[in-house]
Formats: structure tokens, C-alpha cells, sequence
């Protein structure tokens, strides 16, 4: 388990406001105005956008230079809500669940329960709730 990047992306959770998170998508647009110009790809944290814990994590300066990074999805292609392209975590030749259990150093089960809507209470969460889970996690490793 790599406990100091668990560490930072709790830290840096703490901050997310809980408007720009969606416990159940890696990275969203939401709201009017969510509209990009065809072949941008849009950014976490770029107004009317929201992500998840590990759609935040891509964002971390530190996490981008290790190689943890959002890509296009061919697997998934469109969004059928937005039309828009499906972003996936992506770290090495991994992607999705299998880049966040290798970039943190984490088994199957409990990327789970960290960064998946089944490991919370009616599949939601807050930035703040994804921190307090991550901490323990952390201590009780």
C-alpha cells in the first residue's frame, strides 16, 4: 500500500467542494454550459465538470508526473447522458480499477471499498467522507 499518496489524495479531498464531486463517475460535465468544443478533451475541475476521488487524483501535480492521468475510453465511447467521450483513470498499460489498485498500491477488494459507490452507504459519498474512509484505511494498514 503506498500510504503517503493515500495520504495526499485524502489531503487534497478535503478541498474538493462537494458540488464539483460525483462518487459514481470518474469525470463528468454536468449543468448548462457544459458543452466543449468537439475534439477538446475537458478537465477535471473546469467549470460545470465533476469527478470522483480518482477523477481528483489525476488532477494532483505530483500524481500526473508518477503517470496517474484521465484518458478517452475506447471500450466505453460516448456517454449516452452527455455525448460526451467517456474519461477513465489510466496509469501505465492499466485503466480503470487496475490503474488505481497499481498506482496505490492497493488489492482488488479495497480500491473497492475506497473508490467505488458500492463501498458507500446508498452508493454515495462526499469528498470529505472519501478522505475520512481513505485515513482509516491508511491507519488500520
Amino acid at each position: 500500500m503506498k500510504k503517503r499518496r493515500l495520504l495526499k489524495l485524502a489531503d487534497f479531498l478535503d478541498t474538493v467542494p462537494r458540488n464539483k464531486f460525483d462518487i459514481g463517475r470518474w469525470f463528468s460535465p454536468v449543468g448548462e454550459g457544459a458543452v466543449f468544443p468537439v475534439g477538446e478533451i475537458p478537465v477535471v475541475g473546469a467549470c460545470n465538470t465533476t469527478a470522483c476521488a480518482a477523477g481528483w487524483a489525476t488532477t494532483i501535480p505530483t500524481f500526473k508526473r508518477a503517470g496517474l492521468h484521465l484518458e478517452p475510453s475506447e471500450r466505453y465511447g460516448v456517454d449516452g447522458d452527455t455525448g460526451l467521450v467517456v474519461m477513465i483513470p489510466a496509469y501505465g498499460d492499466l485503466s480503470n480499477q487496475r490503474a488505481l489498485e497499481a498506482f496505490f498500491g492497493l488489492p482488488d477488494r479495497l480500491a473497492e471499498f475506497i473508490f467505488m459507490p458500492i463501498g458507500y452507504r446508498d452508493g454515495y459519498a462526499t469528498p470529505k467522507e472519501v478522505a475520512k474512509k481513505i485515513r482509516r484505511v491508511v491507519a488500520e494498514a
